[in-house]
């Protein structure tokens, strides 16, 4: 059996080293301008490193998502190395075992993951020392920062998270204020560097902490995260998904941002097609503010009842005077689609995260390696396999057509 499930796990990696092959050529190289919008490209590997703010996302996987479809013509690869309570140090992945060091571990993990665009989130923990600990976290942060321009890699620096109201009867003001300063030292490092910075210390003092976005406080749990990635969205400049349509009739005519083609518009009927260029940014079930669902403006229909398909799906049905003034209409296909990516993500972060994470580490990569060492084989099996969930979820997110037809009840 032994020998089967390595044969297997050959044959696995071989299929993705032919696969993959064709994009290792295009690895982009970094870059120092931070002006304009945010680009990806084809062969592009995007590395998430820092403390809890990225690890935590794991759960959630939505800025991931969000990157992954507002890209959705060019291959990219994500690795998430994020790591709870971690610093600029990368004093929080530290073993028993040393060499290496922990901040040995960090810049290994980090280069193993061969980036080219690495999103930065530290700061959080480091401001535990006050502002007299600003000079060493200075001095660490841009240390790091070169050892990934020497990757060939370009940054986006995000700044803390403050502390936020919940049920706990603490003091927030005067640890908001040092993380401010934090926040303020990484902004203006990103500027000297000419990356990107993006702050989500303010955005998030804005929002209603009431309305449940993190735990106690602290931990942003899923309502938090999409709000997360919809600021870092907007901070990047990534366009975002209006789906609204609306079809006159008798101008014979259709306004939208989407692409449409195939139009054939009467009074008793509608038939069209969308080229959608990703899939939709869903919102979870806690957030109400429409983004589970696009309008459709239909105007000239004739009285009566109409039902809307989407590939042949029922997602919506209303009466002509109800089309005439706007029908939310859910992502129906779409929505499922988009499910199933976000599952192949949870799946490929999941394996990932136990194969540059495995929980004996020392035992099989330490200097215990002499009693476990053999199991490192399964960990490079390990690594084949999320290779091959990279093109799956490649493959799964390119944009394609869906047929919208809306047909009279009888």
């Amino acid at each position: 059996m032994e020998k089967l499930n390595r044969a297997v796990g050959l044959c696995v990696f071989l299929w993705c080293l032919m696969t993959c092959l064709p994009f290792q050529g295009l690895k982009a190289q970094g870059t120092s301008d931070s002006s304009g919008s945010f680009q990806l490209q084809d062969g592009d590997r995007v590395v998430f490193l820092g403390n809890s703010v990225f690890e935590e996302d794991l759960r959630y996987g939505y800025l991931e998502f969000l990157l992954t479809t507002a890209f959705a013509e060019k291959h990219v690869t994500f690795r998430n190395l994020g790591w709870s309570g971690d610093t600029v140090f990368g004093e929080a992945r530290s073993y028993y075992t040393s060499p290496p060091t922990a901040y040995d571990l960090l810049i290994q993990q980090l280069t193993d993951a061969e980036p080219t665009v690495v999103f930065l989130a530290y700061g959080a923990n480091e401001a535990s020392d006050g502002k007299e600990g600003l000079v060493r976290f200075r001095e660490g942060l841009n240390k790091l920062l070169d050892k990934i321009e020497e990757l060939g890699a370009r940054t986006v620096l995000l700044s803390p998270l403050p502390l936020l109201p919940s049920s706990l009867d603490i003091d927030r003001d005067e640890p908001n204020s040092i993380l401010e300063l934090y926040g303020n030292e990484i902004s203006a490092i990103a500027a000297a560097r000419k990356q990107r910075f993006v702050d989500i210390f303010h955005p998030f003092q804005q929002l209603d902490a009431s309305s449940g976005i993190t735990t106690e406080g602290v931990h942003l749990n899923e309502k938090g995260y999409y709000h997360l990635s919809r600021i870092i969205a907007e901070a990047l400049g990534l366009p975002s998904a209006n789906t609204s349509i609306d079809i006159r009739i008798d101008e014979q005519q259709v306004n939208t941002d989407l692409s449409i083609s195939n139009t054939q518009l009467s009074k008793d009927a509608l038939l069209f097609t969308v080229e959608a260029t990703g899939l939709p940014f869903i919102a979870p079930q806690s957030v109400n503010d429409g983004e589970a669902s696009g309008k459709i403006k239909v105007q000239g229909l004739k009285k009566g009842y109409y039902a809307l398909t989407i590939d042949g799906q029922p997602v919506a049905s209303a009466s002509a005077k109800a089309w005439a003034q706007g029908v939310e209409v859910p992502y129906g296909p779409l929505a499922n689609e988009a499910k199933e990516l976000r599952s192949l993500i949870f799946k490929k972060n999941e394996l990932y995260f136990h194969r540059y994470r495995p929980l004996n580490r020392t035992y099989i990569l330490g200097f215990r390696a002499y009693e476990q060492g053999r199991h490192k084989e399964g960990l490079d099996e390990l690594g084949a396999i999320v290779a091959w969930l990279d093109t799956q979820i490649n493959r799964r997110k390119e944009p394609r057509s869906y047929n919208y037809q809306l047909t009279p009840i009888q």
